[in-house]
């Protein structure tokens, strides 16, 4: 909504990007750009950034990705990391050995797994009372079945990226 953008950012920008104000501050910067996307018909996005460095802005664009998961393919780019965000079965293409960390929101959160070594058969891994922290890819193929909640799927950029799995997803 660039309320705290400098002079000389917005004028860098100004000509090489479409640059949209909205008034409405009771969204955060991140909402707005999730509602326009869905405005705009947009299926997948993916977010860079929103893991900086202020750790209440972290926590609130996690919590963004689990209310529009349902509305949106999200993903996010952290470093070395991507986090995609499913709220239905989903077939993975992997790598075998590739780590796979899942962690699980909503009410009632279930999952079952096929082709990771540590199996998960209707489990649940709410957050904040179980994880699934580092399993590991047994087959080119990992299966979840997922019910109940959104799934954070953080797996290694470099191995999607070089294996064309980020592109096919």
């Amino acid at each position: 909504d660039l309320d705290s953008i400098k002079p000389e950012v917005k004028k860098y920008y100004t000509g090489k990007s479409k640059i949209i104000k909205y008034r409405r501050q009771t969204d955060t910067d991140v909402e707005k750009s999730l509602n326009f996307a869905i405005r705009n018909n947009y299926g997948k996005v993916i977010l860079l950034g929103v893991t900086g460095d202020r750790f209440d802005h972290t926590i609130c664009n996690l919590s963004l990705i689990v209310k529009y998961s349902e509305r949106l393919k999200l993903f996010v780019y952290h470093q070395t990391s991507l986090l995609a965000a499913y709220t239905s079965n989903v077939e993975l293409d992997t790598e075998k050995g590739e780590i796979v960390s899942i962690f699980m929101f909503g009410a009632n959160p279930l999952i079952t797994s096929k082709g990771l070594k540590y199996k998960l058969k209707n489990s649940s891994i709410k957050f904040g009372e179980r994880e699934s922290l580092s399993n590991v890819a047994s087959s080119s193929k990992v299966s979840l079945q997922i019910s109940g909640g959104t799934a954070f799927v953080i797996r290694d950029f470099e191995t999607l990226r070089k294996n064309g799995f980020f592109f096919r997803d």
